[in-house]
């Protein structure tokens, strides 16, 4: 008897942080709401949220294992980005942010693409490459923003075009392409 009732408590308690985050994504949310019928009532510029609250939430959306919780998450992000617009653009410049930080370690640890590359590298490269192209191809003007206040991202990929081969040169050639004309964003569209 004893172990059912421990057994029980245990299946209780188990996934309480998870339950904790997405009750948390869910009071804000409803926080966020509620603050906005006041502050249109009062003209008042008292914001609940921070600045920080589209770069936590676009993690959240990021990560796998936190798939439990996306769903408030991005109920949250659009809420605070009160447009899609805004939404797709916090989202896609954290998107950026993550893959251009994987092609960075893995430059680092190959010492700027000067040693050859372990497969599973080059597989993770060829991937970030390509899900930064097909965010680019999608929607432009992020990636336009993202290079705007990241000048040492064009560099990067600039010195990386001389030491990579085949398909990732190719995906580095079309972001360049795409940050320095953003008419040329059609033309990667018709030669996938």
């Amino acid at each position: 008897m004893e172990t059912e009732d421990a057994s029980r408590t245990s299946d209780v308690f188990e996934d309480w942080e998870k339950q904790f985050l997405v009750h948390t994504l869910l009071l804000a949310h409803n926080l966020h709401k509620q603050w906005k019928n006041v502050m249109a009532a009062n003209e008042s510029r008292i914001y609940l949220i921070s600045e920080h609250w589209p770069s936590v939430l676009s993690g959240i959306l990021l990560r796998k294992d936190m798939s439990f919780a996306r769903r408030h998450a991005k109920n949250l992000l659009l809420a605070v980005c009160r447009t899609k617009a805004k939404y797709h653009q916090v989202r896609d410049l954290a998107v950026f942010d993550q893959e251009v930080a994987k092609v960075e370690q893995i430059a680092s640890s190959s010492q700027s693409f000067t040693e050859n590359l372990v497969y599973a590298d080059l597989v993770t490269l060829v991937a970030s490459l390509s899900t930064i192209h097909r965010l680019v191809s999608r929607r432009g003007s992020s990636w336009l923003s993202y290079v705007a206040t990241r000048p040492a991202v064009i560099s990067f990929l600039f010195e990386s075009v001389f030491s990579l081969h085949e398909e990732a040169l190719l995906y580095v050639l079309r972001l360049l392409a795409a940050a320095v004309n953003p008419s040329s964003r059609e033309q990667t569209k018709k030669a996938d």
